[in-house]
């Protein structure tokens, strides 16, 4: 990757990964009766949070501590 941390081109990274994988995962359970449709999408929503979450936890650490 060619840029910087925090930036905006990160987190248009982040939020095309997750879409793209969360795009593969909603394909490939659409058959399957056992799990609800709405499972990869909340799944998706909450590994993006998450991913922000702990990115914007570290940075802070590393602010704090320099």
């Amino acid at each position: 990757m060619g840029h910087e941390r925090g930036t905006f081109e990160e987190t248009a990274d982040i939020a095309r990964s997750v879409l793209v994988t969360g795009a593969i995962v909603s394909a490939l359970t659409t058959h399957v009766i056992a799990v609800p449709r709405s499972v990869p999408f909340a799944g998706a929503a909450f590994a993006l949070v998450g991913m922000f979450a702990s990115r914007f936890v570290i940075r802070t650490w590393r602010w704090r501590a320099a």
